[in-house]
């Protein structure tokens, strides 16, 4: 099983993205349980209680709120190294940003 963290403050993008990612674990044989987050408030505070139940996050890089979601992948990198991010985003000038996090 793995377990997937999506932080997007977009609900309906969230679950498209879910979907998405569950049709393809399912095709190759995995299981894959989600966890859903709209901030990164939110987020922070599971992985506080939870750092050992995500593998994999999606990540916005557009966030709402006082921080984005380059800031909050910081954060992530520094203290759950282990929990592999993907940054996602519709706006591609944050794009070579996140070469700066060693993101995926």
């Amino acid at each position: 099983m793995i377990n997937v963290a999506i932080c997007d403050d977009d609900p309906i993008f969230l679950k498209l993205l879910e979907q998405m990612i569950d049709q393809i674990a399912r095709s190759s044989g995995q299981f894959v349980e989600f966890v859903e987050f709209q901030a990164g408030e939110p987020l922070m505070h599971y992985l506080k209680q939870n750092q050992n139940h995500v593998d994999i996050l999606f990540l916005d890089i557009m966030l709402g709120g006082t921080t984005n979601g380059l800031e909050f992948g910081q954060m992530i990198r520094e203290r759950y190294p282990f929990i592999q991010t993907i940054f996602i985003s519709a706006d591609i000038d944050y794009s070579l940003e996140v070469f700066d996090l060693e993101a995926v």
